[in-house]
């Protein structure tokens, strides 16, 4: 989970990061998000891991008790997942937590150009039809 790296991530300094690589391989990307989650506290995360250690002790006793093995995600999801809310309820955020969202991330850039690779895969298979019926013409004509 990166809520808490993605809450200190400003979209200005994101979408310039983006600009900087519309040409490159997303190095300034990667950087700038290396640096922001190197940089951002890490209460989450090890909320995560108590979560995920208390849900394996469970999943290993439940195991041992039953004599019968269990899916450990039937442990591992739940306690991961109440060990966030837990922190985030403890620390005020669970409004923050819940309404978060990646879209503001997602550069509408991104999909203008998907869009126009669209139209000129479009206009290549139109092409492609012009060409094979015109040679399916000249085809005729020399048949005939």
């Amino acid at each position: 989970m990166r809520f808490d790296v993605l809450k200190t991530v400003s979209a200005t300094g994101f979408e310039n990061a983006v600009k900087k690589d519309r040409a490159g391989e997303g190095v300034s990307v990667m950087k700038y998000l290396y640096d922001r989650a190197h940089a951002a506290p890490k209460h989450y995360f090890i909320a995560v891991n108590i979560g995920y250690l208390i849900a394996i002790i469970c999943t290993v006793v439940v195991m041992l008790i039953f004599d019968h093995g269990q899916p450990a995600l039937l442990y591992l999801v739940p306690g991961t997942i109440l060990m966030v809310l837990a922190t985030a309820a403890c620390k005020g955020e669970l409004g923050e937590l819940w309404a978060f969202s990646e879209d503001t991330f997602i550069t509408p850039a991104d999909d203008e150009e998907e869009e126009e690779s669209d139209d000129d895969k479009k206009e290549a298979k139109d092409g492609d039809k012009a060409k094979a019926e015109k040679k399916v013409a000249d085809n005729k004509q020399k048949a005939s």
